[in-house]
């Protein structure tokens, strides 16, 4: 049923022709795109630590959780499966490794679709845009014939489940501020025997054409980068909380100088420190630097820049740390 369901929506793509499918794949590429890391950073530089810090638990947790499942479950790819399926070009290099369930359906589901939640009250317009994007997310993957309805389905089942244990970490975190400790010990644990898992697991080693249809050492390099998310936000959390304690409180001034050094030292990152250490270590291990560094300087170290960096407020007209 899952396949002949992919093969009609392949019959209307290959009738509707390029700019619907093209439409499509920039649809689906909204996981991929810098937002991904940038809505929480600016909630948390500037508007709500505690709402840029529940995106981020909400995204790490839910990647995780979905490497876990996908790892676990060793399903191929629907073209794998059956070879009528014919996936659209420009969407298969964001299809490798394994297909249940969805990746990027569980990123856009944690990212737009917590967004939605945190300011349903306020904003119908991101409680709007938290249901439609992920749901157009998830039916572009169909679309493009590199997912089956099963895959997105589960993904954004998983990812409603993780926003809810989110909601209720987030509450249980705020009731006792002595749980840091714990908090930080159990998230380095778990990242830690998810590391171990997914590497010494079996795989299924099956080859078609003299080719390894699904490299084990590439799904565990998306591991040990989610595994790097994961640890950077328990490990920045923890640090912020004891060492830096800045507040969102300040000018619109202030706020836009934030955003400015914060997009500034992002860039760095990304163009420079990321690529030298991937370049250095094992592929995998560089995965889990990429997500590690990332975090760690959106939660920690870029808000250290904030906190002891002086700069005049003309508004407020007197000096204060960013």
């Amino acid at each position: 049923m899952d396949i002949s369901y992919l093969l009609w929506l392949q019959q209307i793509r290959q009738h509707l022709g390029l700019v619907m499918e093209q439409l499509f794949t920039g649809i689906s590429a909204i996981p991929g795109s810098p937002l991904t890391i940038l809505i929480p950073a600016f909630l948390y530089w500037c508007v709500d630590k505690s709402a840029g810090l529940f995106l981020m638990f909400n995204f790490s947790a839910g990647r995780m959780f979905n490497q876990l499942v996908k790892n676990t479950v060793c399903c191929y790819r629907p073209w794998i499966r059956d070879t009528r399926i014919i996936p659209a070009r420009d969407a298969l290099p964001g299809a490798s490794g394994y297909s249940f369930p969805s990746g990027h359906t569980q990123i856009t589901t944690a990212i737009y679709g917590g967004l939605g939640w945190l300011y349903h009250k306020k904003h119908i317009i991101l409680a709007v845009l938290g249901v439609i994007l992920p749901l157009l997310v998830a039916f572009s993957r169909n679309y493009l014939g590199v997912h089956t309805p099963q895959d997105v389905i589960m993904s954004l089942i998983e990812s409603i489940f993780v926003l809810w244990f989110s909601v209720y970490f987030f509450k249980w975190m705020e009731n006792r501020q002595d749980r840091a400790g714990v908090m930080l010990l159990t998230g380095l644990s778990l990242s830690a025997l998810f590391i171990i898992y997914v590497t010494f697991k079996p795989y299924p080693l099956d080859y078609q054409g003299g080719i390894l249809l699904v490299d084990p050492v590439d799904m565990q390099v998306d591991c040990y980068d989610a595994a790097g998310y994961l640890s950077a936000l328990m490990l920045g959390w923890f640090a912020e909380k004891k060492y830096i304690r800045y507040t969102t409180e300040c000018s619109k001034t202030v706020k836009f100088v934030r955003m400015l050094i914060g997009v500034c030292c992002l860039g760095i990152v990304y163009a420079f420190i990321i690529p030298f250490v991937r370049n250095i270590m094992d592929e995998r291990w560089g995965a889990f630097m990429k997500g590690f560094l990332l975090y760690i300087f959106v939660i920690f170290l870029i808000p250290a820049v904030f906190r002891w960096i002086p700069s005049f407020d003309g508004k407020a007209g007197k000096r204060h740390t960013i």
